[in-house]
């Protein structure tokens, strides 16, 4: 069997990812079946290479099995629209006359075709019903030799135009001699006719029953394997999954078990002393870590400054004036200082930081403003370049 991959790699299937799924679950299923690429001509004159499925399925009639020699063709818009499927007797085979659901051309009309859906419809599944519809109405039956076209019967044969069975199930009453009949005539051979036909009918019925019965529970559990076999595939993902969830979350508690080590370690040795060098106690790993320390102690340092400026203010140990000179002042230092920190950041987690626009660009607050006549009554906005951070406000490098 060809690779179903290496021929999808010249076909111009919109899918090929879902076409080789299931053209891969459908010869895992169905050996019988072969992938092949061949030229496909569409009812309105357009020839393309499809990749198709030759080959037979095993059908239960009268008692014995047959195989029925199907082609299935995967339109290049597979599996959005169903597949074509046709029934290719060979040169010793005729398909059925006035069949239910193939017609004179082989051609296979179904149900589970017409109401083919993405999601929920499958090659196996499709066979399944193949089978199914072909062991109620053979589609070809076989040419006797030597009999006419009108003189034909239908009989299910295999590509070998012989049953896997056997014992043969005849469809029609026995033939008698009539000779041999005129022969051993008894009295009574009127009556024991009709209760041999009678009983050969009987029998018929009650045997096609059973076997139809027979072949549901087939179909039915062959419906049941796709699905456990489905459902099985689903639970060794799953199980995939969870095995590297688990393998990620162990390695996560061992890096946690080393850190709180080291933290437990470090609280021993610092339990009994009465002072701790803070400095030392988280140290930088790098220059640019120590410089982002820096900044960082920078930045608290102003908010504090501009917390107490308020406060004096409040108090009326300041003027206003003087308290918005120091304020713009101080606030362009911690603009400054936070945009130090944005570039040290970008460079630590190796990304490209965003060029940064020209401070000599913003629109500086005019010279000689006029004084207000309170702190408090300056409407918010009014001077966004100057306003003072609110002390509670939370700080993103907190």
């Amino acid at each position: 069997m060809a690779n179903i991959r290496q021929q999808l790699l010249s076909l111009q299937y919109f899918d090929k990812q879902s076409v080789e799924t299931h053209g891969n679950d459908l010869v895992r299923n169905v050996p019988t079946l072969k992938n092949t690429v061949e030229y496909f001509t569409h009812p309105n004159g357009n020839r393309c290479q499809l990749l198709n499925f030759c080959g037979t399925i095993p059908v239960h009639y009268k008692g014995n099995q047959y195989n029925i020699p199907i082609k299935l063709w995967l339109d290049q818009r597979f599996p959005d629209v169903s597949p074509f499927v046709f029934v290719v007797p060979t040169a010793t085979m005729q398909v059925a006359e006035r069949h239910k659901h193939v017609d004179a051309a082989g051609r296979v009309y179904l149900p589970y075709l017409h109401n083919w859906n993405r999601h929920t419809s499958s090659l196996n599944v499709l066979v399944i019903e193949l089978m199914s519809c072909f062991a109620q109405a053979p589609p070809v039956y076989a040419r006797r030799p030597g009999q006419s076209q009108n003189q034909q019967r239908p009989q299910q044969m295999n590509n070998y135009n012989q049953p896997q069975n056997n014992n043969n199930y005849n469809s029609q009453p026995p033939q008698y001699n009539n000779n041999n009949h005129n022969q051993y005539q008894p009295p009574s051979q009127d009556n024991k006719k009709i209760v041999q036909q009678k009983t050969t009918e009987e029998m018929k019925k009650v045997l096609d029953t059973e076997l139809k019965k027979i072949s549901d529970d087939i179909v039915d559990m062959m419906k049941k394997k796709y699905q456990i076999e489905k459902k099985k595939r689903s639970i060794e993902n799953t199980f995939v999954k969870s095995s590297r969830e688990y393998d990620r979350l162990q390695k996560r508690k061992q890096d946690l078990d080393e850190e709180c080590k080291k933290l437990t370690s470090w609280l021993e040795e610092n339990e009994a002393a009465e002072t701790i060098d803070v400095d030392n106690v988280v140290s930088a790993s790098d220059t640019h870590a120590k410089q982002l320390f820096e900044v960082t102690a920078k930045d608290y340092a102003i908010t504090d400054v501009l917390y107490e400026l308020e406060e004096g203010l409040g108090d009326q140990y300041l003027d206003l004036n003087l308290f918005l000179r120091q304020v713009r002042k101080i606030s362009r230092e911690q603009f400054f200082e936070r945009a130090l920190c944005k570039k040290i950041e970008a460079l630590q987690m190796g990304g490209q930081s965003q060029p940064s626009p020209s401070f000599n660009n913003y629109t500086q607050p005019p010279a000689n403003r006029p004084p207000v006549p309170s702190y408090n009554s300056v409407p918010q906005n009014q001077y966004p370049n100057i306003a003072p951070p609110s002390y509670n406000q939370v700080n993103r490098f907190k």
